[in-house]
């Protein structure tokens, strides 16, 4: 009994069962997936022509056939027929590559099931977070900073509402799995030597997440901050002004060339304009009038793919990001009101798509497996809360960003991850506008989670060390 309950044998049972938790809210978690909001079609078409069981890929809008294709139901089965029409590559393709490749070896050969696909998104996750038991089962309290962070992390990456993206062929799928990797990584540089195999694991963490998405172009120039400081450049600049500015520039030139989705016109820019920065205008007529936009005024109310197109086909080449610069120029105030308007609408990682194939009645029991879900929607702060409680985890991050160890290094992180859902927000609203607002404030969602965690963690390690310098012995 006294080995059974031995501190080295405590720490490898609740490792074990901490990845035996994430296995099993995978499994749990198969039957649900997000249903598509028409951005599928978008990578599918390097494997797939469309839904294997649905007469159409694209029926006409407002009938019954496009009600089950789009949001309300998420659809598990995909012709296998590799079109490669795709105009656009997703670093998510190498995670879903593994899994198509053992549906067509050992499912079908014609049919891929969307659950299997995902098996390499589930394996890259559950190696992260073997990797980061490691490290805590080798570091200061392990025990407790294994009930501490990762378990809290196995609840965050194992609820229904962040699973159901590994089911979907959503960009995020990439993103919810490069972004602890890179996380991992700067953690890591934290407490090593940074030689030529630390940059090379970061170039490559950085280069795979800034290709999971457009949006994620950012991580470039603002992760090398963490890595790469700025008086080491000035000290040795032949040495290390090449590295900094090839671990921007690459991996950003790849994100914006590789994601850019070719032919949809001025798609984003029409909903950053009519249907972001010109909804909180205070005088939007006058805006459309100096943007020579008058005879558009009528599309303020609808959106890109529910008439918008059509309404403001016109004047194209009128819309742009750079009307909606103009725009913020002249009133100053709207980047306010975004923030606002992104607070009161943060915490709730439950997007407004069905999760849920046709007749399955997954619905009555799945609640139990959205814990961390209901939580943050239910306790976590939002609006002017949401700004207190950023302050609250910057003053945690001065606390112990000197600190040794596990705190400072949590510190870091927690302080990489702040500013990121800061900047991720305004990426998404000011890129996208208001549409589809939820899913894309949905891994600022996950950023505040990531930032609190590290945070806690980091005070947690400040405190533990403190009280271990001063027990006697």
């Amino acid at each position: 009994m006294k080995f059974l309950f031995s501190t080295i044998n405590l720490r490898r049972m609740l490792k074990i069962g901490i990845l035996a938790l994430f296995v099993l809210l995978n499994i749990l978690n198969l039957p649900a997936g997000w249903a598509d909001n028409g951005d599928y079609n978008r990578i599918t078409q390097w494997f797939s022509s469309g839904p294997a069981f649905l007469p159409e890929n694209f029926p006409p809008a407002g009938t019954p056939a496009w009600d089950r294709r789009f949001y309300s139901e998420w659809v598990p089965f995909w012709k296998l027929d590799f079109p490669l029409a795709s105009g656009m590559f997703n670093s998510a393709l190498l995670l879903w590559a593994p899994g198509i490749l053992i549906n067509k070896l050992l499912y079908s050969g014609s049919v891929l099931w969307a659950p299997l696909a995902s098996l390499g998104v589930r394996l890259v996750l559950l190696a992260l977070l073997w990797r980061l038991l490691n490290g805590l089962e080798h570091g200061p309290r392990p025990v407790l900073h294994m009930l501490t962070l990762a378990l809290p992390l196995v609840l965050l990456f194992g609820t229904r509402d962040v699973a159901a993206f590994y089911n979907s062929f959503y960009q995020e799928a990439g993103t919810l799995v490069f972004l602890p990797l890179l996380l991992l990584v700067v953690g890591w540089g934290c407490t090593r030597p940074r030689d030529a195999w630390f940059y090379a694991a970061y170039a490559a963490a950085v280069l795979l997440l800034v290709t999971s998405k457009t949006a994620a172009f950012y991580w470039a120039p603002l992760a090398l901050a963490f890595v790469l400081p700025l008086h080491k450049v000035l000290r040795q600049p032949r040495i290390y002004l090449p590295l900094a500015v090839g671990l921007v520039a690459v991996p950003l030139a790849a994100g914006l060339m590789l994601t850019h989705v070719p032919n949809i016109g001025p798609n984003r820019a029409y909903n950053a304009l009519f249907g972001g920065v010109l909804q909180l205008s205070e005088a939007p007529q006058q805006r459309l009038t100096e943007l020579g936009l008058a005879q558009s005024e009528r599309c303020l109310a609808l959106d890109w793919y529910n008439g918008g197109a059509d309404c403001s086909r016109p004047d194209w080449d009128k819309i742009s990001y750079s009307a909606v610069v103009r725009v913020l120029l002249a009133e100053p105030q709207i980047v306010l009101k975004q923030a606002q308007f992104m607070a009161d609408r943060s915490q709730n990682l439950s997007l407004s798509f069905g999760q849920y194939a046709f007749g399955d009645d997954y619905p009555r029991r799945a609640d139990r497996l959205n814990l961390w879900s209901r939580l943050k929607a239910n306790i976590f702060p939002r609006g002017g809360w949401l700004a207190v409680s950023l302050l609250l985890l910057g003053a945690g991050i001065a606390a112990t960003w000197k600190q040794p160890g596990l705190a400072g290094s949590l510190a870091r992180v927690g302080l990489l991850c702040l500013l990121a859902l800061v900047i991720d927000g305004y990426v998404e609203i000011l890129g996208d506008g208001q549409r589809d607002l939820l899913k894309h404030l949905f891994i600022p969602n996950v950023l505040f989670d990531l930032a609190l965690l590290a945070v806690f963690n980091a005070l947690l390690a400040r405190g533990a060390a403190a009280f271990g310098r001063k027990t006697p012995g």
